[in-house]
């Protein structure tokens, strides 16, 4: 057998297992914890609680006497409660664009005292949003708001 150790040697195929040495350390040998598959209620993860989150849809718009049909306040309170809301100030723009200008304004600085973020999704449609909300979109453009 020896001959046939001294062949594989050559050609590099010497048994790793001579090389091997066994090293032991004074002190007490630990254990080592062997692999245990967990049980399923290690598995499950919790989630946290969602509240029911609802995404107001506004519409404001001017009577043919020039009086208003919203109210900048129940707006408000829809962020002031981190509700999300989609604004679209189209018809009130057709009539009277100062006014829109106006609420949209109004809106930005209510977000703005929440940390919320304000999207324009169209020329007169936006999206005010609390910090709770994210948002992602390819046609959204984020208007700054402090």
């Amino acid at each position: 057998m020896s001959f046939l150790n001294g062949v594989w040697r050559m050609l590099g195929a010497e048994d790793e297992h001579e090389h091997e040495t066994m090293l032991e350390y004074p002190g007490e040998a630990s254990a080592v914890k062997s692999y245990e598959p967990e049980t399923e209620a290690e598995r499950i993860i919790s989630m946290p609680e969602v509240e029911n989150a609802t995404l107001f849809v506004v519409r404001p718009a001017l009577d043919d006497h020039g009086g208003s049909n919203f109210s900048l306040k129940q707006y408000a309170a829809y962020l002031m409660t981190r509700q999300a809301m989609v604004l679209d100030v189209n018809e009130l723009a057709a009539k009277n664009m100062d006014e829109a200008r106006r609420v949209v304004d109004y809106l930005c600085g209510v977000v703005a005292a929440v940390d919320g973020t304000v999207w324009e999704v169209t020329r007169n449609i936006f999206i005010f949003a609390p910090s709770t909300v994210a948002l992602a979109g390819d046609k959204l453009r984020q208007i700054e708001v402090s």
